[in-house]
Order: C-alpha cells, then structure tokens, then sequence
C-alpha cells in the first residue's frame, strides 16, 4: 500500500485512464472499421445493404442489452475480469470472422461476440474512472473518450490500405490479433478504485489538499440505485436524448463510405473521410470535456446537439471531397463533444454507487437507437437507391434531443447538496 509522506507524486489514476482510452481506441477502431467492410462483404456475398447493416445493428442491440449486465458486473467485481472477459470475446470473434461464409454466421461471430466485447468496455470503464476522478473528472472522460476517436483515425484508413492490398478475411485476422494482444494486457493493469490501492480520488495526499478533495466527494450527489433513478424525470430525459444522439451519430459512420462512395469518391479517400470524422471527434472530446468542469456538462448538450443537426442537413448536400471534408471536420467535433457529456451528466445526477448499472441502463436504450438507425438507412437505400431521407430523419430527431436537453437544464440534480451537473 503507498505511503503518504505528504509529497506529490505520480498518481495511477492517469495509468487507469491510459488504459482505458487505449481499450476505447481498439474496441471503437474495430467497431467503426465495420463501414469499410460494408462494400467488400456485399460484392462477395450479394447480401442487400439492409441485411448487411443488420449485422452492424444486432451489434449495437447486444451491446446495449449486455452493457445492463456487465455494468452490474463490474460495480461488483471490478473492470479487470469485465475487460478481459470482453475482449477475449471480441478478439475470437473477428478471428472467426475471417472463416465465415454465411450472413448468420457474422451475426453470431461480429453481432454477438463482439457486442459482449463492446458492452464490457465503455459503460465499466467509464463507471470506473468516475471513481478515480471527481474535480477533473469531465477531462479524463474526454481523454478516456478520445480513444473512440483515435480508433477511427487507425483502424479506418488501416483496414481500407489491408483489404485492397491483402483481403477482407486477412485483414480481420490481423484485427483480431491486436484485438486480443492490446485489450488483455490492459486489463491486467487495471484497478478498481483508488481506495483499493490506499488512494484518494484525485490523487489527494493530505491536509489542505485532502479537505478539497473531501469537499467535492461532500457535494456529489446522493447515490442512487437504478430503481430509484428510473422514477426520476432526469432519467428518462437522459435515456431518450442518448437513444437519439446514438442514432444520430452512429448512423453515417455506418454508411458515410458507401455513401461517399456512391458520389464518385474512391475508397480509400472514403475510408479517409471516416478517419477525419474520429480525428476531430478527438478535439471535441478534449475541448468539450475540459469545458464541462467550468461551465457544467447539461448546459453544452443543445449546442452539440444542435450542430450535429445541422451537418447531417448538410450531408445530404454534400456532393464531391471537399462537402465531404467540411462535414467530418464539424460533425466530428460535435459528436465527439457529446461522448463525455451523458456519463457526467449521469454521475452528477444519480451519484456512483450504482453508476455501472444506471449508465449501463441508459446506454442499452442509446445503442438501441444506435441499431436502429443503421438499419434504417440500409433499408432506406435499398427502397429508394438514395440515403437522403435517412439523414433528414435523424437529423430531425437530433433536434428534438436538443430541445429535450434545454429542458434537462431546468432539473435539479438528485442529491443532498446543491451542485451544478
């Protein structure tokens, strides 16, 4: 156990944190890869576009279901077997993947398997770092989150210089291999909470430092269990605004290479164009992460909202690179300014006792949006050779969550001490 001699020292809550970006990085690298795959899977197989984004749906459905349960898992027995048991079962699955030559089997191998994977990342690992950091607590969300965006920026052009150089089923080989080698190492590394190790959140030592870090525990929120969260407005405000925003998002990192595809761009140009989308969600991440410890993470929600809105308006104008461009410099910055606003928002309302299975609640609703979305558009293609009203629509529901989140602003965090979310 550490020793506090009162001094300043390396505090290992940045060590969870790397970790827990490093894992982000692989698993989201991995999930968004999947538009590349889109085409190649289609002209091999002749699957529909609507089949094939199924898989990417039942994906996010898993994931949203199975998030509920390792949430639970891990408020009990901690991230390291939650992570390690995700990703062995991601990595196995894409390994698998690479023998597949059937749709069904790509539902069990990418649909499952690696939802499993996915749902015991994010929502533990978030929870987690709740736990390890209060006063910064919007940053390290951010720089936890970024991992999402620097997965896209690797994997996306990665994948895409793989398949035309070698095939799809080697290149989900190699992915499965730094599935399995980066995520269980990680998870060797990780730890509870700081308390586990004789620390305090923060990286508090003593005296007045101490006191500051006991003050702001003091006014965090009362915790509350999932079943005295669910009677709350907040809850259900935040649950519909995720399904939403997941929808929003997730639908044209699905599509937006087929789609820019379809206008003439080249495939690895479109592969580049979905790097760009993680590489200014990055920024976002950062920026509106920082942000949110000065001015609150509820009063920055309409505003990304709102601008996600407006570039999915834009995204059906969008005709040749530099439309294309201007569209995931924006939106990239906006949706990865979302990413760490809900699981802040949600620990400033309902505390960290039960952080795991609230949040896990609330991203089982968002990834059902999530699934939906994609599907939805495949299906739409299908019907109308064109992916504009899918777009509008989601861009419409986008707005709606905007006006849900003005409307959040009002409500008061469940709590003992007043404190602004």
């Amino acid at each position: 156990m550490p020793q506090d001699n009162g001094r300043p020292g390396f505090f290992y809550g940045w060590v969870i944190a790397g970790i827990a970006s490093l894992v982000m990085l692989v698993c989201f690298g991995v999930q968004y890869s999947f538009g590349i795959f889109f085409k190649p899977l289609i002209a091999e197989f002749g699957w529909t576009r609507a089949a094939t984004s199924g898989i990417f749906s039942l994906y996010m459905i898993m994931r949203g279901v199975l998030s509920v349960v390792m949430g639970y898992f891990s408020d009990r027995w901690g991230p390291r077997w939650t992570v390690a048991i995700g990703g062995t079962s991601m990595g196995l699955g894409l390994l698998l993947i690479s023998k597949a030559d059937a749709i069904w089997q790509l539902y069990i191998f990418y649909s499952l398997m690696g939802g499993l994977g996915a749902a015991s990342f994010y929502v533990p690992l978030s929870s987690t770092l709740s736990k390890w950091f209060i006063k910064k607590r919007g940053l390290v969300l951010g720089i936890f989150t970024s991992g999402i965006g620097m997965g896209t920026i690797i994997f996306s052009p990665l994948m895409g210089f793989l398949i035309s150089t070698l095939n799809w089923r080697t290149s989900y080989i190699i992915l499965g291999m730094i599935t399995l080698i980066i995520i269980l190492t990680g998870a060797l590394l990780l730890r509870h909470s700081p308390e586990e190790m004789g620390l305090q959140p923060d990286g508090t030592k003593g005296g007045a430092d101490l006191k500051r870090g006991l003050n702001h525990r003091e006014n965090q929120p009362q915790s509350l269990s999932l079943g005295k969260a669910f009677q709350t407005i907040p809850f259900w405000l935040i649950l519909i605004i995720e399904a939403i925003n997941y929808m929003a998002t997730i639908t044209p990192l699905v599509h937006i290479v087929a789609y820019a595809s379809d206008a003439g761009i080249s495939p690895m140009a479109a592969a580049n164009i979905l790097g760009a989308i993680g590489g200014f969600s990055i920024v976002g991440r950062l920026a509106i992460g920082a942000i949110s410890d000065r001015v609150g993470a509820k009063n920055l929600l309409p505003m990304v909202l709102m601008i996600e809105a407006m570039m999915l308006f834009f995204l059906t104008l969008s005709k040749d690179a530099t439309m294309f461009y201007i569209f995931a410099i924006v939106f990239g910055f906006a949706y990865g300014g979302s990413v760490p606003l809900i699981p802040i928002i949600t620990a400033n309302y309902f505390g960290l006792g039960s952080m795991g299975a609230i949040f896990g609640a609330i991203s089982f609703v968002g990834l059902l949006g999530g699934g939906l979305g994609p599907f939805m558009a495949g299906y739409i293609y299908d019907v109308t050779k064109r992916y504009n009203i899918a777009f509008l629509t989601v861009g419409l529901l986008a707005i709606v969550a905007a006006m849900l989140s003005l409307y959040l602003i009002k409500c008061r965090p469940i709590q003992v001490h007043s404190q602004n979310a």
